[in-house]
């Protein structure tokens, strides 16, 4: 019997592949479960619908990224704090903050996701932040922190 996966399943397969499976397996557990659908020329056509518009909006997602990693380069984000006497910031900056200023500094607007810090910076100085959005696509933003 062929069947289109609702959902991952381990050691079968994952969501939206088709998959030959026994009669008794697809009919008692897989359909009753929800896991699975039947196979139909209607689902396949609606499968391959579905697969084609995730494959344009994936393009769309990169060349929305690529254009982000082209506004990033020599892009200086430059920030007051407050600090203690011994120059540490009261509160550590993180991917959030970052992408804050980001967007009312320069006007880049960026999901906090997409930015990468190990920690939070939690000294005055200058920084590379990096800021990756997958599939090979990184950049980096200078960030200079000053005391207020």
């Amino acid at each position: 019997m062929q069947i289109i996966l609702l959902k991952d399943i381990a050691k079968l397969g994952k969501k939206g592949e088709v998959k030959n499976v026994t009669d008794g397996y697809g009919l008692n557990f897989l359909l009753p479960q929800k896991l699975a659908a039947m196979a139909s020329a209607s689902k396949l056509k609606q499968l391959a619908e579905e697969k084609a518009r995730e494959q344009e909006k994936i393009k769309k997602d990169e060349e929305k990224y690529e254009n982000l990693i082209k506004k990033f380069e020599g892009v200086i984000l430059k920030l007051k704090v407050k600090v203690s006497n011994g120059g540490k910031l009261f509160a550590g900056l993180g991917a959030r903050d970052i992408a804050r200023a980001l967007s009312q500094q320069k006007k880049i607007e960026i999901d906090e996701k997409f930015i990468k810090l190990p920690k939070k910076i939690k000294n005055i100085g200058e920084y590379k932040v990096g800021v990756e959005f997958g599939n090979n696509l990184k950049s980096n933003i200078k960030l200079e922190i000053k005391a207020e």
